[in-house]
């Protein structure tokens, strides 16, 4: 079989087994971003892929959380 893959993205159709998509504008975004990755974490899938936010300052503060979000350091 293959990896199952979950991906988290503003874009239309993906083709992966699992997929949330987030709104294109830097508010939208970041009120679902926690949800949308709470809920691809649940599909048990082996890899997780997220779309990277947008450039420039309205998406600066997604961008510092996202890193949060998605550090490795064990905790």
């Amino acid at each position: 079989g293959h990896e199952r893959v979950a991906v988290i993205s503003t874009s239309g159709d993906t083709g992966f087994d699992h997929e949330f998509h987030l709104p294109g504008d830097p508010v939208g975004y970041a009120e679902g971003m926690y949800a949308a990755m709470r809920r691809a974490d649940d599909t048990g899938a082996d890899l997780i892929v997220m779309e990277c936010p947008g450039d420039g300052p309205p998406w600066r503060a997604v961008r510092d959380r996202l890193a949060r979000a998605t550090s490795t350091e064990d905790h």
